[in-house]
């Protein structure tokens, strides 16, 4: 029961159903996806130190090449994203919905993984262009199928607390996978074998990781909330329908807010021209520090407070922390002259950051739990499961915002003065111009404002157009687990 914010341990306690082997299945996978994403945002400068410098393309010109990349890959998006949620919501086998995706796509996904840090010799720029392309579209078509196998920690359990615990290890994994494509800089310096060879080699780490994962989740994970044997819900209905629900709104709402992050994405740019793109580490480990304390903060009070509890005291902390940081580091820079990540008072920017990571644990782990409860809410209002589906059509609209921001991104690049290497060093490029701090303070605001702004919006919509939380909220988990022992027993019949 619920009072006062605070949510005591749900009437609704069954038995344990995961097993270690399906925890240990789903936090491989985990930590090795997270790691190869992680590479792709630590890589975002990639195409401006290594693989376009060669063929003397220019920041402009990189920024109108990215920017038909990313027109092709959402065009795209809207085919295949449609196809695939069609495919997963009618194809159900004896293994259920969602694991054989992850068998189907192993090989592609491996491949398609360390292609993306391949860098061809003697092509023309033309060339070079279309392999980019090429690469962009096939990640897009053979990601979308093997992202279904994603779901699997939605349906492992009908136990609400045990799928809180699997949502827990999920994302203490994503940071085990974040900080080890981090560390593997440095256990493959770039200065000793080049930042091409670098990026291979975790690739190729990562990569496999994440394919002895997925064989492992497609083996041994079970979907043990199962479908019923006559569909209830028709996919055109599904795509289209569930926007009457004002909750299901809401939680949209909150994703297109989320269109503002670019955390890791300006982090990314803001280290290659301070601390070097291969030392990453050395700019964002205090935030990641802090965020593997949120984490485990949230862990400790999340049997206490409801994740939405958590998101809304997110979105205003980390708006404050956001304007300490960047004012300390604007009043450093540009009243006293000195740098904000060198010398003793860069202890001021690292401490700061370190409480804003703080903010980002509470967030990412509590978004992890809110998002069992929601897809819980959807089965309890369509008698059907529908993580496949249900973010078809709004995952149009997010597309088309994230087509916009990443349409932007390289013209903001470009328009704060970040450059195109052709020594392959960006730091050294970047500290000869006479806008080097502005550039930073710019990239720093990005950061920092992008995602307190994203989270202060999602704290409002909370608080105003969600209201599954204290008595409600165990009424449904009342109904569910009715609604499931009636499920399976008309499954077996």
């Amino acid at each position: 029961m619920l009072k006062n914010g605070k949510m005591n341990e749900s009437p609704l306690q069954e038995k344990r159903y995961v097993t270690k082997i399906e925890y240990v299945s789903i936090c491989l996978v985990r930590a090795g996806a997270i790691m190869v994403s992680t590479l792709s945002g630590l890589a975002a400068t990639f195409t401006y130190e290594l693989y376009y410098g060669q063929v003397g393309v220019t920041a402009d010109e990189l920024a109108n090449i990215q920017g038909l990349q990313t027109t092709i890959t959402t065009v795209l998006s809207y085919g295949t994203g449609l196809l695939i949620s069609i495919i997963a919501h009618k194809w159900v086998t004896k293994w259920g919905r969602y694991r054989q995706w992850y068998l189907i796509g192993l090989v592609p996904v491996f491949l398609l993984t360390l292609l993306n840090y391949y860098i061809p010799t003697g092509w023309e720029k033309t060339e070079m262009i279309a392999f980019r392309y090429v690469l962009a579209i096939l990640s897009t078509i053979f990601g979308g199928f093997n992202n279904l196998g994603t779901q699997i920690p939605q349906v492992i359990s009908p136990n609400y607390n045990e799928k809180k615990t699997v949502a827990t290890a999920w994302q203490l994994f994503y940071y085990l996978g974040y900080g080890g494509a981090y560390l593997f800089t440095f256990i493959f310096p770039d200065d000793k074998l080049g930042k091409d060879k670098m990026y291979m080699y975790i690739a190729i780490f990562a990569a496999s990781v994440t394919a002895i994962g997925q064989f492992m989740c497609a083996v041994f994970c079970k979907e043990r909330i199962e479908p019923p044997k006559k569909q209830k819900v028709k996919v055109t209905s599904a795509l289209f329908s569930l926007f009457k629900y004002k909750n299901y709104r809401s939680y949209y709402y909150m994703q297109w807010a989320n269109t503002f992050r670019m955390l890791g994405k300006m982090s990314t740019y803001l280290a290659a021209i301070t601390v070097g793109s291969s030392k990453n580490l050395l700019l964002t480990l205090p935030t990641a520090i802090g965020t593997v304390v949120g984490n485990v903060i949230t862990a400790r009070v999340s049997k206490k407070y409801e994740p939405t509890k958590l998101l809304k005291f997110c979105g205003f902390y980390s708006m404050a922390c956001s304007v300490l940081i960047f004012a300390t580091c604007f009043f450093e820079t540009k009243v006293l002259g000195i740098s904000f990540y060198e010398g003793w008072n860069a202890i001021f920017f690292y401490v700061f950051y370190f409480f804003f990571g703080i903010g980002v644990g509470i967030q990412e782990l509590s978004t992890s739990h809110f998002t069992v409860e929601f897809n819980d809410y959807l089965e309890r209002e369509t008698g059907e499961r529908l993580e496949a589906i249900h973010g078809t059509v709004p995952g149009w609209i997010s597309n088309v915002l994230g087509y916009l921001k990443e349409l932007l991104i390289p013209y903001m690049l470009a328009a704060i003065g970040y450059q195109v290497s052709t020594t392959g060093n960006l730091v050294e490029t970047m500290k000869a111009l006479p806008t080097y701090w502005d550039t930073c303070m710019w990239l720093l605001a990005f950061l920092v404002f992008g995602y307190s702004l994203a989270n202060l919006i999602s704290a409002l919509i909370l608080k105003f157009g969600y209201d599954i939380e204290g008595e409600k909220k165990l009424e449904m988990y009342a109904d569910l687990k009715e609604m499931r022992e009636l499920r399976d027993a008309e499954n077996k019949t």
